[in-house]
């Protein structure tokens, strides 16, 4: 499979709500322009016209997230802050999902910070 654009599960998760929020709103709204459309059979083709498209684009982003959620991952421990990032398995960089730093991984898969780790007791 080729490169994806996502780091981690998180962040594959996040931009994906966004198109799901913008295409099941289209099909929404194609299903609210049907209801008023039997006044206007114009409105009433726009209505179906917009519910087709945004429910075709739904569903090639669920193909999308089903496709990805294959690839390989595994979980790295943030070196910052400690949190768990499901991270795909060909990366070798991440901005971790809570704290935002840079967290290189090792071919073995371990986590190593790629800032400087800032000592709180200065």
């Amino acid at each position: 499979m080729s490169e994806q654009k996502f780091d981690t599960v998180r962040d594959l998760e996040k931009r994906n709500s966004k198109w799901f929020k913008t295409w099941g709103s289209v099909a929404l709204g194609g299903i609210l322009l049907i209801f008023v459309g039997f006044v206007s059979s114009i409105i009433m083709l726009l209505g179906f016209a917009a519910l087709i498209v945004g429910a075709v684009l739904l569903f090639v982003g669920m193909l999308r997230v089903i496709q990805l959620s294959k690839e390989p991952m595994r979980g790295i421990y943030c070196p910052y802050c400690a949190s768990k990032n499901e991270v795909f398995i060909t990366k070798r960089e991440i901005p971790c999902d809570i704290c935002g730093r840079k967290i290189g991984i090792t071919p073995h898969g371990e986590a190593i910070p790629l800032e400087p780790i800032e000592d709180d007791e200065d």
